[in-house]
This record gives structure tokens, C-alpha cells and sequence, in this order.
């Protein structure tokens, strides 16, 4: 069998054993099946010291830069994140590497059994898709015998799948709408919900900037006798560092990195190694510059504060070059406030969606009438697949035009087969 056979057997047993893939918050943010599960695999999060990191933007980022600071001091160091680009082995990193799809086979075979006793016994029902990926995280971790793992929270915090973990160090990037039809809809609610991650004795740092966000924060932190660190108050973005990342948010999660390591690391920590790590630090789909000639950027960026965060950087990489959009948008989100900064600079935009994820997308048409209704003027192209749209916007767009794909990380994971193909990128992790 092929690697990617190999691999898309795992990848078509990881959705089939779930039986139900709809999100649904009711049922599905529970630690009790997570919990069951870890316990009858002798709970493998324990065996190793984590940190957690929560937050709307930049959990991402702020993670992989934690991660490889840790690194750059000679630990060994796994990370975990979500949701995969390409291969669902980006989920699973130790040392700055994705795991072998034969290793992810092997713990799998491991799992599979308890997942079959769980829909025969478990009062809470079989696990979900995400509670399996991490439960996979965790026990690949275990068996690479790792010092730290940094885990970024997948959704919310307090019921999150990663909440069953007992940190060394909590962190939360900051606080904006996002995915409020589950966790409410203002910041106060999204809060009170990521602060559920703050555990008894853990410090925590926050680059949250609004004052009532501040307050939930320092409040849940005194009930839990946890030390609370506040970008701005109590530490600061260094001048002296410079960054491979596009973006000045980025700025700000290299400080959280860097606070967060140094309480982590204690003496040990050594400025010039966390610099460095940080300069060295790339991440796929976060303002990532893929071809020049057309330029093509691919953007993750999926909600209002996410894309006018990362518009400073594209009009930099711009200049006096013709921006064309190539956009889709997850259900739900708000895509009319994606949409304002995105039409302020640019008036050529296509429409697409994703095809390989749990989510669903905003509808083609719907979203061409969003456009058309923020702004009648603007030419707006409706393609259902998004890889025909991309091929038809770099056969059309001339060598100085810059084409930006954004409002979905699944968009960008999706189009990104076509520089890196899955098989290339699992042939190179054997």
C-alpha cells in the first residue's frame, strides 16, 4: 500500500468511526467523552508538561512561536493544532516536524478499539471528530517522549476538547466576535468562555486589549490564585526583534511567545535563542507569499478583525499593483464585516467555497449578492470550484498583479494542492 493510500484510509476511518460530523454545540463541546477516553489509554496528556493557548486570533501563531523557542533551548517539543491545511498530520508536530502518516497508522490501531467500546458502553456517546484528532495528538506526543507540548484550544475554551489538559501555562491572545452563535454574542460572553481555560496556580498572560475583556480575565484569575501577565501593563512588545511573519499582530503574539517562554523557562531562557527562533518562525496561509508573477498570497484570515488585521501587510506587498480577490467564507461567519476592508481595496473579486471540510461554505450566489449589495460597482465572478477559479485568475491576471485568496484557512489549505500536492508533502515525512 502507497503512502497515500495509507493515508487516506486513515483519513476516511478518522470521519466514518464519528457518527454524526455535524457541529453541534450541545452535544458536541463535552470533556466528559474526551475525558473517558483519555482515561482507558492512561491518560498520555499527563505525561509530559503542556501549554495551552487560547484566544480568537493568533492562537495559531502564538503557539508555533512558543513552540520553537522551546525548541531553540534543546527541548524536545510537540505542538498541536487545528484545523489541518493539507494533510491532517500538521495537526500532530513534534520538533517543528509533522508526524509520519505510519506512525499517526500505528497509534490510530491503538485508539480504535476504545472508540468501538465507547459506542457500546459510553453514556456520552462515541467521541467526535476533533476530541479523536486530539486524543491522537496526545498519544503520538506520549510515545515521542516530548518535554513540552503547546496545545492551541479549538473552539471556545471551557468545554473545548483540549480543556482536560492541567498546563504549566495558560495563554489567551485576545478576544473579538468570532463563532458567536456558539459562544455568544459579545465579547464579555466569548470571554468568560476562553477564560475557562485559566486553571488553579497557572499563571496566564493575555494580549486581550479591551478593559471589561481584561477584568474577566484578572477576575477568573484570582478566583484560581493564578498569576495574570497583561500585554501592555505588564510586559511589552521588544523593538529590538524582527519577524519573518507578515502583519503587526504578529508583533504582538511574538510578545506573548516571549513573556509566556520566559516564565516557562525561568533562567534558562536565553534572548538571543528566542529571538532568532522567532525571526525563523514561518507559518503556511497566514499572509504567505506562495508565487510571485502573479503574486499569490494565501490568507486564512476568516473573520473582520482577521482580515483588517492582515490589509496593512497586503497593501504593503501590493504597492501599485491590481488586487484580485479570491474569496470564500465559512457558514456563519460575518460576512459582510469580511467584506469591508477586503472592497477597500480591491473591486475584482471571485466567489468560491471549499469543498474538503466538516464546515460548510457560505453559498456561491449568496455571497456574490453580499458583494454586490455592500457595493453595486464592483465585478464579482461566481465559480463553485475553487481550483478552476484559481487557474482561470492566474491565466488571466498579468505578472504584476497581486491575487489574494482569503476568508478561510479550508480555502487556503484546499488551493495550496496546487503548488504542494498531498502526496509530496506525506512522501517527504517518511
Amino acid at each position: 500500500m502507497s503512502i497515500l493510500e495509507k493515508y487516506n484510509k486513515l483519513e476516511q476511518e478518522l470521519h466514518s468511526l464519528v457518527t454524526d460530523k455535524t457541529f453541534n454545540s450541545t452535544r458536541s463541546l463535552k470533556l466528559e467523552r474526551i475525558a473517558l477516553l483519555l482515561e482507558r489509554l492512561d491518560n498520555p496528556q499527563n505525561d509530559y508538561k503542556t501549554i495551552h493557548v487560547g484566544g480568537t486570533a493568533g492562537k495559531g501563531s502564538t503557539a508555533t512561536m512558543i513552540a520553537n523557542i522551546l525548541q531553540a533551548h534543546g527541548h524536545k517539543v510537540a505542538l498541536h493544532t487545528s484545523p489541518h491545511l493539507q494533510i491532517l498530520n500538521e495537526r500532530h508536530v513534534v520538533n517543528g516536524r509533522p508526524l509520519a502518516t505510519t506512525v499517526l497508522c500505528r497509534l490510530w490501531e491503538k485508539i480504535k478499539p476504545h472508540i468501538t467500546w465507547m459506542k457500546e458502553h459510553s453514556p456520552y456517546g462515541p467521541p467526535t471528530y476533533f476530541e479523536i484528532q486530539t486524543t491522537l495528538s496526545f498519544l503520538a506526543f506520549k510515545d515521542a517522549q516530548v518535554d513540552y507540548a503547546v496545545i492551541e484550544v479549538g473552539l471556545g475554551g471551557t468545554l473545548d476538547a483540549t480543556n482536560v489538559i492541567t498546563p504549566v501555562l495558560s495563554v489567551l491572545t485576545n478576544v473579538d466576535l468570532d463563532h458567536t452563535e456558539i459562544l455568544g454574542d459579545t465579547v464579555e460572553k466569548i470571554a468568560t468562555d476562553k477564560a475557562g481555560i485559566i486553571k488553579r496556580g497557572v499563571p496566564v498572560i493575555t494580549g486581550a486589549n479591551q478593559p471589561e475583556v481584561i477584568d474577566i480575565f484578572k477576575t477568573r484569575a484570582i478566583q484560581n490564585h493564578s498569576d495574570c501577565f497583561i500585554l501592555n501593563e505588564d510586559f511589552f512588545v521588544p523593538h529590538d526583534m524582527s519577524l519573518s511573519l507578515y502583519g503587526e499582530k504578529q508583533l504582538e503574539n511574538a510578545a506573548l511567545a516571549i513573556c509566556g517562554t520566559t516564565i516557562v523557562l525561568g533562567e534558562s531562557y536565553d534572548k538571543e535563542r528566542a529571538f532568532q527562533a522567532l525571526q525563523d518562525t514561518t507559518l503556511p496561509a497566514r499572509i504567505e507569499v506562495i508565487q510571485k508573477k502573479p503574486t499569490v498570497i494565501l490568507d486564512g484570515a476568516h473573520n473582520p478583525a482577521k482580515v483588517s488585521a492582515s490589509l496593512t501587510s497586503i497593501r504593503e506587498l501590493a504597492g501599485d499593483k491590481q488586487v484580485q480577490v479570491l474569496l470564500a467564507v465559512k457558514a456563519g461567519k460575518d460576512s459582510v464585516g469580511i467584506l469591508e476592508p477586503i472592497l477597500s481595496i480591491s473591486q475584482h473579486i471571485v466567489c468560491t467555497n471549499f469543498t474538503q471540510a466538516l464546515w460548510n461554505s457560505v453559498e456561491v450566489e449568496d455571497l456574490r449578492t453580499q458583494i454586490l449589495h455592500v457595493n453595486p460597482e464592483v465585478e464579482v465572478i461566481s465559480d463553485t470550484d475553487p481550483m478552476h477559479a484559481l487557474h482561470a485568475l492566474l491565466e488571466n491576471s498579468n505578472t504584476d498583479d497581486l491575487i489574494w485568496v482569503v476568508g478561510s484557512l479550508y480555502l487556503a489549505g484546499e488551493l495550496r494542492e496546487h503548488w504542494l500536492p498531498k502526496e509530496q508533502l506525506l512522501l517527504e515525512l517518511e
